[in-house]
C-alpha cells in the first residue's frame, strides 16, 4: 500500500485517507487509485504523442537538411586545393596567374 504511493510522492494523502477511513472505507482508497492510473496513463500519452510530434516535424526537415549540409560540404572541399601539402603551391601560383590574367582582360 505504502509503495504504491511512494511512486508518486503523495504520501500526504495517503494519511489523509487513514484518517478518515472510519467514514469512507475503501472506496475512497479505491477511486485515488483509480484517479492516479487514469493521470499516469494520460501523461504518458500525451508524452509519447509529444515524442512522435517532434520525430513527424523532424523526419519532414531531414530531406532539405541533408541537401544543406551535403552541399556546404562539397562548397568546402571545392574551395580547397586537390593535391597534396608539398605539391598545393603549384595550385596557388596557378590560381595567381589565373588571378592576374582575369584582372588584365577585365582592363
Amino acid at each position: 500500500n505504502l509503495a504504491y504511493w511512494q511512486i508518486f510522492g503523495e504520501l500526504e494523502a495517503l494519511d489523509e485517507i487513514e484518517k478518515n477511513y472510519e467514514i469512507s472505507g475503501y472506496v475512497m482508497f479505491i477511486l485515488l487509485i483509480a484517479y492516479m492510473t487514469v493521470a499516469s496513463v494520460l501523461l504518458i500519452s500525451l508524452l509519447i504523442a509529444m515524442f512522435s510530434n517532434t520525430f513527424d516535424r523532424l523526419h519532414m526537415d531531414a530531406d532539405c537538411i541533408w541537401k544543406f549540409q551535403y552541399y556546404s560540404l562539397v562548397s568546402y572541399y571545392l574551395s580547397r586545393p586537390s593535391l597534396p601539402a608539398p605539391l598545393v603551391i603549384i595550385i596557388h601560383f596557378w590560381r595567381l596567374i589565373v588571378y592576374f590574367l582575369s584582372t588584365y582582360i577585365k582592363l
